[in-house]
């Protein structure tokens, strides 16, 4: 069970996440919601801010997206 979610959209379909396994250990996954391709990174991470910063440039490598203010969100909890 994971401790805790974070997600970020990337425009209208990419969504980057970043999934806390353990206080000290986060999982990174992006995906493309209309085609249902997703991603994850390898190894996991043991700080949230660099999860975060690698699902920027996972979901940036992966599917040749450019962060903009207008079409990038904030990074936000996620909640089923």
């Amino acid at each position: 069970m994971a401790i805790q979610t974070w997600r970020r959209h990337h425009g209208h379909t990419l969504v980057a996440t970043v999934i806390g396994r353990t206080p000290e250990t986060y999982a990174v996954a992006v995906w493309d919601e209309a085609s249902g391709t997703v991603h994850r990174l390898q190894k996991e991470l043991q700080r949230l801010h660099s999860a975060k910063a690698a699902a920027d440039d996972l979901i940036r490598r992966t599917f040749r997206h450019t962060c903009t203010l207008e079409a990038c969100g904030q990074w936000l909890i996620w909640t089923v």
